[in-house]
């Protein structure tokens, strides 16, 4: 936990589930929308399979923050790993192309 950066911590925990990490934001604005990252490393662990996963957060991108219908959508790459058993999978979230719905 720290100031500049502002860091904060956090850890969840009930009978099935235990959740913590830290979260550091960056963010960078490209004249009609905002690109927020913040890195580190989410820890999930569910006690009653013995599974302890981490993942590393995505991109968030908020458009339109200055004029026109403001939405937001997540960008990036990231591994979600079982730390236990080895599994793992690699989740890709694409970006919305200039044509089409969601």
């Amino acid at each position: 936990v720290g100031h500049h950066p502002p860091r904060t911590a956090y850890h969840v925990s009930n009978d099935r589930l235990l959740c913590w990490g830290d979260v550091v934001v960056r963010n960078r604005f490209t004249g009609k929308s905002l690109e927020v990252t913040t890195p580190g490393t989410v820890h999930v662990v569910f006690p009653g399979v013995d599974d302890h996963y981490t993942y590393r957060r995505v991109k968030l991108l908020v458009h339109n923050v200055i004029w026109g219908k403001l939405w937001a959508e997540v960008d990036g790459t990231t591994l979600v790993q079982n730390q236990k058993k080895g599994d793992y999978s690699i989740v890709q979230f694409l970006r919305k192309g200039w044509y089409g719905i969601y």
